[in-house]
């Protein structure tokens, strides 16, 4: 498997529900709704990735992390978006960069401000759903 560039995590509960955070941001820009995501960098693997990136924005542990999908990023370069799932077993707390922090069911999908990119690997994972 092809290492890749930029890793998004999805962390769901147990009645499908997935985790979503806002950034602070500029007071003139609108506050949308994303995942977590990292970029992988370096010798850095992205399980490490992943993990730091978990631990430092919601001071959290992530079990049953699974590979779940693909997108290519570029293709000239064949940078790889690549999608997780998981689940969190221990108390969230945010880091000082987010705001707020919700879980939301499929049918809140389209009635939250999310991110054009993670709207839809949602859908698409609403779709294909592991």
């Amino acid at each position: 498997m092809e290492k890749a560039k930029k890793c998004i995590v999805i962390i769901k509960d147990d009645f499908k529900n997935v985790f979503l955070v806002q950034k602070k941001g500029k007071r003139t820009e609108p506050k949308m709704w994303q995942l977590l995501e990292v970029e992988v960098s370096g010798r850095s693997t992205e399980d490490k990735s992943i993990e730091k990136m978990i631990k430092k924005n919601i001071s959290s542990i992530l079990f049953n992390k699974t590979a779940i999908k693909d997108y290519v990023l570029d293709e000239e370069t064949g940078d790889i978006l690549r999608i997780y799932t998981g689940q969190l077993k221990e108390r969230i707390t945010l880091h000082k960069d987010f705001v707020k922090n919700t879980w939301i069911g499929e049918n809140k999908l389209e009635d939250m401000d999310i991110i054009p990119e993670h709207k839809e690997i949602l859908k698409d994972y609403f779709n294909t759903e592991i």
